[in-house]
């Protein structure tokens, strides 16, 4: 049982020097666009998908906003609902699980 707990104790900090390895990225993430209405539909009925959307470890979190304009207005949505299953798909438009969401495709026409 303790060569269990040792294995399991080296595993979890092995885990932790990969993911603080990763997040020391010494290159600067460029900042996100912002969003804007200009040039997007003003009825409200057609959404967005929010420009910082991304893959990755905040990727998850970042897929899950969109926005609408309503007369020139932004309203900002998000998919989240209790857990975090479900982003937006800018192909459908809509919030999906999010192994049928793509985060990476460009809005609709």
């Amino acid at each position: 049982l303790a060569t269990i707990m040792k294995l399991a104790v080296s595993f979890a900090v092995l885990a932790l020097l990969v993911v603080v390895a990763y997040a020391a990225d010494p290159t600067p993430a460029p900042a996100p666009a912002a969003f804007s209405c200009t040039g997007k539909d003003a009825t409200g009925k057609i959404t967005y998908k929010d420009p910082s959307s991304k893959k990755g470890l905040s990727g998850a979190w970042s897929c899950m906003k969109y926005h609408d304009c309503k007369d020139g207005k932004d309203t900002v949505h998000n998919c989240f609902w209790l857990i975090p299953l479900r982003q937006y798909d800018p192909q459908t438009r809509s919030c999906t699980w999010f192994w049928n969401a793509n985060c990476d495709a460009a809005d609709k026409a």
